[in-house]
């Protein structure tokens, strides 16, 4: 399930980057965070994944014109059982009423949508606020209700109090914390409210905002009576307690202080090139290291390599992988560690590298169950002259992305020779369709395959059916994995991998609902005759709840070796047919068209004026458009483009993809 931080006009770059981190260091692997739009909000079905959706501080105003066209599907998302976290400025917009230094030239006043809270947000609580500006900035001492605990030294500037709540709870508010100094000694700082089946907590201070970094160490500088450093370590630690309590509020599984101590990984680490056949790595190392644009002082040492958006270390022999390994875990944490180089450590002669240095993925139990799939499946005899799908093998815990890293160094991608199957443990900057992001929470396998083909044996024009090759590739070797419950893994056009799972209803009794618990992205690039394609998949198979994956669907135990070297070989069947029938997905159609979700499928198109009403028929052989004809039975077919449209089933739309 994902936490969507709001980004756009209004909010404070400062206050965004405090919610992010906090949210991150206390829910991940949990949770994946990330932030969102308005546009996004308002057109996008991001309700169906979203666990809380959060308005950091910033300026109300902005809000309410920005997030006007989303106001709806706000609201509605958390009456239906939603949550909502507003801070300062997200809290004012929450508020049914915002009353802001009135009587000054800055004022703000009126009535908002939302409406969270029932009543007015009436700010600033303390003076001399001034925009961007950190002059009125105030370390404010705030209660915590529930424990008594007070943070000596919480972050405030404009915020608000909530008017009219006292001390205990009403059928819908309860006070959560309270200003206890100046002139907001006694006012209310924070409440939880119960919004229809959904519940809203909103914050007049910043409790994001860490007592041991800018800009909340300058304002502690100004009380009048200084905390400190005990007194600083101390409210630090109740503010943590204070964020997690706020979350558990918000029906969030939040991990203990005990699972901190295994805190989400921030940085990228090496990544080791493997394959059992002894010379491939060697090959890709000569490949990389002579084009020109490798340096290095010595043969020893590793060789430098500049690309369009990565710079590489290429390491010729794997003594050094744990020496690395340690160094890029005891990183600071910083934003900045996404721009270092990336550490790329060669293993040589068929060597492997042990399981202490890959906790999360065995690379030894990869190939074994690689090799066992080729036998069972009688798909291709190794001679020792050629490789495979799957056999040369790019393995890191935590790369920035299994995708960019090919797809957006061009001149590195064209060196490295293919097949080559890239796979992270965790990905720091997904990337999915369009300018969506793939988030990869802990249980979630997600690889890219590199695969290289000659123009003049296969047509740009059929290079579309790629995707649904490879979607249908996952979802057969999902059901070979589950068995019977495999039959509840499912396409979604044109590229989303779903799962069929019983839910109950408000009724209590049990219902199949659809989730998705996997997406592909496709990319090309054209040069000299060929065009390199980059197939990026990310799929749900081991996530806790409540993310719905491959787990949930038998209990039967899983592997994420055992899973990915099985999609490996079913996929490899399959792409050597799709080649040596030059892209025609003719032999696909039967059984894509019965593993997917839409067959006589009634749904709206909105690209066309005015909206149409269509029923799904199947996709075209030519281009891979998707067919429909309109339910009236007047005018000829309407085919759909795989890019461009944005296909909510659960809404039964097709819209522009903005």
């Amino acid at each position: 399930m994902n936490v969507l931080v709001y980004n756009g006009p209004g909010v404070s770059q400062t206050s965004l980057a405090y919610t992010l981190s906090a949210l991150k260091a206390l829910l991940l692997p949990h949770f994946a965070v990330q932030t969102v739009t308005s546009a996004v909000l308002s057109s996008q079905p991001w309700p169906d994944t979203c666990a809380l959706l959060v308005i950091p501080g910033g300026r109300d105003l902005p809000y309410v014109s920005s997030l006007a066209p989303a106001t709806p599907q706000i609201r509605a998302y958390v009456e239906r059982g939603g949550a909502f976290l507003g801070i300062c400025a997200g809290a004012y917009y929450a508020s049914r009423r915002v009353e802001w230094e009135t009587g000054s030239a800055v004022e703000v006043a009126g009535e908002r949508p939302l409406a969270f809270f029932d009543g007015v947000c009436r700010g600033s609580v303390y003076p001399n606020f001034a925009y961007e500006s950190e002059s009125g900035a105030r370390a404010v001492a705030v209660e915590d209700l529930a424990s008594g605990e007070v943070v000596r030294g919480m972050y405030h500037n404009g915020g608000g109090e909530f008017v009219g709540v006292g001390a205990g709870a009403t059928a819908t508010v309860t006070a959560l914390a309270k200003y206890m100094e100046g002139e907001g000694e006694g006012k209310v700082a924070a409440v939880h409210c119960r919004v229809g089946k959904g519940v809203a907590v909103l914050w007049g201070a910043h409790p994001e905002y860490a007592l041991t970094a800018e800009p909340l160490l300058s304002a502690l500088k100004k009380r009048t009576d200084p905390l400190t450093e005990d007194e600083i370590r101390d409210s630090e630690a109740c503010r943590w307690k204070t964020l997690r309590r706020t979350l558990t509020l918000l029906g969030l599984k939040v991990p203990g202080e005990k699972e901190d101590s295994n805190k989400s990984i921030t940085s990228p680490l090496p990544q080791f090139l493997t394959s059992l056949f002894p010379a491939l790595p060697t090959r890709v190392y000569d490949l990389l290291t002579t084009v020109g644009q490798a340096t290095s002082t010595s043969t020893a040492e590793p060789r430098v390599r500049q690309e369009a958006n990565d710079v590489f270390r290429l390491h010729p022999s794997s003594i050094s992988a744990s020496l690395l390994l340690s160094e890029a875990r005891n990183r600071p944490e910083d934003p900045e560690n996404l721009q270092l180089p990336k550490d790329i450590v060669f293993f040589r002669n068929g060597e492997l590298p042990p399981d202490e240095l890959t906790p999360k993925f065995s690379v030894s139990r990869y190939y074994k169950f690689l090799s066992d799939a080729r036998v069972s499946h009688k798909t291709r005899e190794q001679d020792g002259s050629s490789w495979g799908i799957g056999d040369l093998f790019l393995y890191g815990e935590a790369v920035t992305s299994t995708q960019t890293l090919f797809d957006r160094n061009p001149s590195f991608m064209r060196a490295l020779p293919a097949p080559l199957l890239s796979l992270a443990s965790h990905q720091l900057s997904g990337r999915g369709r369009g300018s969506n992001a793939w988030v990869s929470p802990e249980g979630c396998l997600q690889f890219s395959l590199l695969l290289r083909c000659k123009l003049s044996e296969f047509p740009a024009s059929r290079l579309v059916f790629i995707q649904y090759v490879f979607a249908l590739a996952v979802v057969e070797a999902c059901r070979e994995l589950l068995g019977q419950a495999g039959d509840r893994v499912r396409l979604k056009w044109p590229n989303d991998i779903y799962a069929v799972v019983d839910v109950a209803g408000e009724d209590g009794r049990m219902k199949a609902e659809k989730k998705k618990i996997g997406g592909i992205l496709v990319s090309t690039n054209f040069s000299g005759g060929e065009v390199d394609v980059v197939i990026g998949c990310g799929l749900n198979v081991l996530n806790p709840l409540p993310t719905t994956s491959l787990s949930q669907l038998d209990p039967t135990e899983l592997l994420m070796e055992k899973t990915i070297a099985t999609i490996m070989v079913v996929f490899e069947g399959m792409w050597e047919r799709f080649v040596s029938s030059r892209g025609s997905f003719e032999s696909f159609m039967d059984l894509y068209l019965e593993r997917w979700l839409h067959s006589d499928q009634l749904v709206t198109v909105t690209t066309v004026s005015p909206p149409v009403a269509v029923r799904i028929i199947g996709i075209t052989p030519d281009y891979g458009l998707l067919r429909t004809m309109p339910e009236n039975g007047q005018g000829g077919f309407i085919d759909l483009q795989p890019d461009g449209n944005s296909f909510n089933m659960m809404a039964g739309l097709i819209a522009s993809k903005t």
